[in-house]
């Protein structure tokens, strides 16, 4: 019998060594009863030394309350983490990863499981926190709430999403005083951070927080805890209004598609005066309903890319003097005449924009292989900021164009504006390869968006083409036509071609013609057709000429 005890405790130890690197036990006070492993090199001190020391002892100030919180509201039987911290290693901060389990045959024991964290490795994987309260950014938590519901699903465990609202700073500092807001925000942020799973807690905006828990901590408890906070804090010992609204988080939704709805829903109400103001029942109503609902378009644009159910129209480009036709625009159509505007907005900002992209231009590179007689037939394709900030999307893209396209002189890629691209330089290396194949490059909408200048300083393109807005006004010599001749003038002395969308009459033609303009886009010449009817209107002008 003792044997076996012996042989269970080892395998356990074997097993917990393989995944830490120091193992705690604490008592009901957080006084270390048990420690083994990488003490010297975690806690700056020697195993033997840190028996009976609170871990607390051991934590930076900053984290020395979110683990009271954590250690105040885990239950026998409970798992949490893992939470980073900074243990301090003679007075020199380390960056640790935590988790904590509360065993239910030890009352009260509390067993903290800690890793290092490699510093070169945590640049690449880490992520982004705020340095005050060590809540996530709004980014890194949508990025994180994936593999948070993953997880969740993996173990079985039912969670939600709770949104709290405070009052803004002005608010806080009005009531508090500075330091005393401070102070209040930084503790609320840490019970946040200690009853979240997997430290998920994040700021999403000011004053809106956001965090994914168990169902078992609802948002009442969350909500009664920081006004009790707030009472320590504020001047008259009254706790301040706190909003609360709870997203219903479906087991059965694939973790990806959930974390999409959320970001895009949460980014839309975030802001919402109900929320603000803390009216949560309508509120929480809705935003489950847009919930549900943004699963369902996402589902419906998954089952489009999967089974390729867009059909595709082209509208040409004409050379403005000649009315040659120059290029087509390739257009994709989800619905018969309906404009995709609203759904390719959507795609955007769910995050599904880039497999959209791929398969048009994949398309577009099969229709240029397959009209080798056709050498004046080229085809422009919109390819959306957002998918050229995907590392993944550029590496396909290329690969396709070096692997696949034979013509890439009939290649055009129109970047859109609508999703800013942040890093410009390696936007601009990335294209250099694709242009040294042949390919031509434009800047899309140039003018409808703030980054059109930053685009055209940072960016080495062939052809910028004007926004349809500053076309629709031109000849009205208002402000918009003084800054469309400016915007002509800037990009011929930078030797850009120029096209002019939206051009519907030959009176706005002739204009543009005058200042400049090199080719035109619109009904004027030509409607959208069927990419096929086009390459059949073709096939047959070269039987003619034969």
């Amino acid at each position: 019998m003792a044997n076996d005890i012996k042989l269970q405790r080892d395998r356990f130890m074997g097993f917990s060594f393989a995944a830490a690197d120091l193992l705690i036990e604490l008592d009901e006070q957080g006084s270390i009863l048990f420690c083994m492993g990488a003490s010297q090199n975690l806690l700056g001190m020697p195993v033997q030394k840190v028996i009976k020391q609170p871990l607390n002892n051991f934590v930076i100030n900053a984290d020395k309350i979110m683990l009271n919180f954590l250690f105040d509201n885990i239950k026998v039987g409970d798992r949490r983490g893992p939470i980073k911290i900074h243990t301090l290693k003679n007075g020199i901060k380390v960056p640790v990863q935590i988790s904590i389990f509360k065993m239910p045959s030890d009352s009260g024991k509390i067993n903290v499981v800690m890793n290092n964290l490699d510093p070169f490795a945590m640049g690449l994987n880490d992520p982004t926190r705020d340095d005050e309260t060590g809540l996530l950014t709004k980014d890194a938590f949508f990025t994180m709430a994936e593999a948070t519901i993953n997880g969740a699903q993996n173990t079985g465990t039912d969670i939600s999403l709770t949104m709290i609202n405070m009052p803004d700073k002005d608010e806080l500092d009005k009531r508090m005083g500075d330091k005393n807001a401070k102070e209040f925000k930084n503790k609320a942020a840490s019970f946040l951070r200690a009853v979240s799973i997997g430290d998920s807690a994040a700021s999403l905006n000011n004053n809106s927080f956001g965090l994914i828990h168990e169902d078992t901590m609802d948002s009442d408890k969350i909500t009664e805890e920081i006004r009790n906070i707030s009472k320590e804090y504020d001047e008259d010992g009254t706790s301040v209004q706190i909003g609360a609204s709870t997203i219903e988080i479906d087991e059965n939704v694939d973790p990806g598609d959930m974390s999409r709805a959320l970001a895009y829903t949460i980014n839309q109400y975030v802001s919402d005066t109900q929320f603000s103001n803390g009216r949560g029942a309508s509120f929480e109503k809705q935003v489950n309903s847009q919930i549900t609902n943004t699963v369902e378009q996402i589902r419906w644009f998954k089952n489009i890319i999967k089974n390729k159910k867009i059909s595709y129209v082209a509208q040409e480009i004409v050379n403005i003097k000649t009315n040659e036709v120059h290029h087509h625009e390739l257009l994709m159509r989800f619905e018969e005449n309906v404009s995709p505007f609203q759904r390719l907005v959507f795609a955007e900002k769910v995050g599904i924009i880039h497999e959209l992209d791929l398969i048009v231009l994949e398309q577009a590179v099969n229709w240029i292989n397959e009209t080798p007689k056709h050498l004046h037939f080229s085809l422009a394709v919109n390819i959306s900021g957002a998918s050229i900030a995907r590392a993944d999307f550029c590496f396909k893209m290329l690969k396709l164009i070096i692997e696949k396209l034979r013509y890439p002189k009939r290649l055009l890629i129109e970047i859109t504006e609508s999703a800013e691209i942040e890093s410009l330089k390696k936007t601009n290396d990335f294209f250099k390869n694709i242009r040294a194949k042949g390919v031509k490059l434009c800047i899309d909408d140039f003018g409808a968006g703030a980054a059109s200048l930053n685009y055209l300083r940072m960016l080495d393109v062939d052809i910028v083409k004007i926004d349809g807005s500053y076309i629709r006004e031109s000849m009205k010599y208002g402000r918009e036509d003084k800054i469309l001749k400016a915007m002509i003038n800037l990009c011929k002395s930078m030797n850009m071609e120029i096209v002019a969308e939206q051009i519907e009459t030959k009176e706005q033609a002739k204009y543009l013609t005058e200042l400049g303009v090199d080719y035109g886009q619109g009904y004027l010449y030509h409607k959208p057709d069927s990419v096929n009817t086009i390459i059949n209107n073709l096939d047959k002008q070269a039987k003619k000429s034969a």
